[in-house]
This record gives structure tokens, sequence and C-alpha cells, in this order.
């Protein structure tokens, strides 16, 4: 009797395991279609990358949790834009500065260097 409870909870796990991990891909799915939505209405045209362009939309985030509103200004022109750099600073990521103005970059599709070191003028604070 002990070992049909027990078969009884292991296929009950198991179908709440199944059942679950169908759930987490349907989930992703729609997380992946939101992103290139976002992406797409936040202007950027370059290679997209779910991962980076959810880095660099973390930013614009947690400054519209501080400043409600930034969100839109912040993710204007696909992040190329001083409200972009004073959220860096305001959440006082500037030490990782070099890092979110490559993925912007990437997400124009141009290369960082010193012909495009201008779109970041508040990086440089």
């Amino acid at each position: 009797m002990n070992s049909s409870i027990e078969y009884l909870i292991i296929f009950w796990l198991l179908h709440v395991i199944i059942f679950n991990k169908t759930l987490r891909a349907e989930d992703i799915n729609d997380i992946n279609d939101l992103d290139l939505s976002s992406y797409e209405k936040s202007g950027c045209h370059g290679y997209y990358n779910s991962y980076k362009f959810y880095q660099i939309r973390q930013v614009c985030e947690e400054c519209d949790d501080l400043f409600k509103g930034a969100y839109r200004k912040c993710s204007e022109n696909c992040f190329a834009n001083d409200y972009f750099g004073a959220c860096l600073y305001g959440l006082m990521k500037t030490d990782k500065r070099e890092k979110f103005a490559k993925i912007v970059l990437e997400l124009h599709h141009y290369p960082f260097n010193k012909n495009t070191q201008f779109l970041f003028k508040s990086y440089q604070k």
C-alpha cells in the first residue's frame, strides 16, 4: 500500500513538473515577442539580441522606478540619448558605461570607436 501511494505522488510530481515546463516555454515565447515589439518601438534597427536588449532595457526600467515617466525618454532613439546616460549616472552604473555604450551601438548596428563616442556624451561624467 505504501508503494502505491509513493507511485501516485511521483506520478503527480512528474505531471506538475512537465506541465510547468510547458507553461514556462509559452511564457518565454511571449516575452520574446514582447521584446521584439519593444525593440522595434524603441527605434532599434541593428542586430537583435534579446539578452543584450533586456540588459539595456533594465536600465530604463530601473530609472522609471525612480523617476516616473522616464522609460519613454530613456529608450528614445534606441537608447542613444543623453537621458539614458543620465539614468546610468542616477543609478550609479557609470562604471559599466562602456559596456552599455557598446550594447547600444550594437543595437544601432554601429561599431564602437572614436567616431561614435559622441553619441554618449553623458557617459563621460
